[in-house]
């Protein structure tokens, strides 16, 4: 059950960020960071710890991939500026939810890092597509799914290494205060 509400929580939190900035609206993938977080760390208990840590790693991993893409002109973000070609707010959003999913629904990539290369290569350009057909971003060359297809499949397995090293953690930090796993 928990799976399914973090899955919800991503999808919830990508449509608001998504349409939000599609529409004028960047600020709203804000506001349902804002929301949804507490809501995901109320359902997780614990592990909302690991989250956390993972959250500011992948919000690096975020930042410097998306924009790469802006500054190399293979995609072009339509809203939600803070700093001249980096990532907009509303992206780095995503990457706040998408790091929520690795420890709970999308849990069971991290002893999969082979699959989490094919999900990624599959489900990243999938991602931007759907983003350029709602409208909160242009992909500028022909081949800027490829390249995206490409970078998603080793951007998710690092991902998902993390989220294990991090869960790792937990796991080691709740055996010591003698809580079990």
């Amino acid at each position: 059950m928990k799976n399914l509400v973090n899955l919800l929580i991503f999808q919830t939190g990508w449509l608001a960020s998504v349409v939000g900035a599609a529409n004028g609206y960047p600020w709203l993938s804000l506001l349902a960071v804002a929301l949804l977080v507490p809501l995901h760390c109320a359902v997780v208990g614990r592990a909302c710890k690991i989250d956390f840590q993972l959250m500011a790693a992948l919000l690096i991993v975020g930042l410097c991939w998306d924009s790469f893409l802006q500054a190399s002109g293979l995609v072009r973000f339509h809203q939600g500026f803070w700093l001249g070609n980096a990532a907009p707010c509303w992206i780095l959003a995503l990457w706040i939810l998408f790091s929520l999913t690795l420890n709970h629904s999308l849990g069971w990539l991290r002893k999969r890092l082979w699959l989490g290369l094919l999900f990624g290569a599959v489900g990243g350009p999938l991602s931007y597509f759907a983003g350029e057909k709602l409208g909160a971003l242009s992909l500028n060359e022909n081949y800027s799914l490829l390249v995206i297809a490409l970078g998603w499949a080793l951007i998710t397995p690092l991902c998902c290494w993390l989220a294990r090293i991090f869960h790792r953690r937990l796991q080691f930090s709740e055996l010591a205060e003698g809580n079990g796993v």
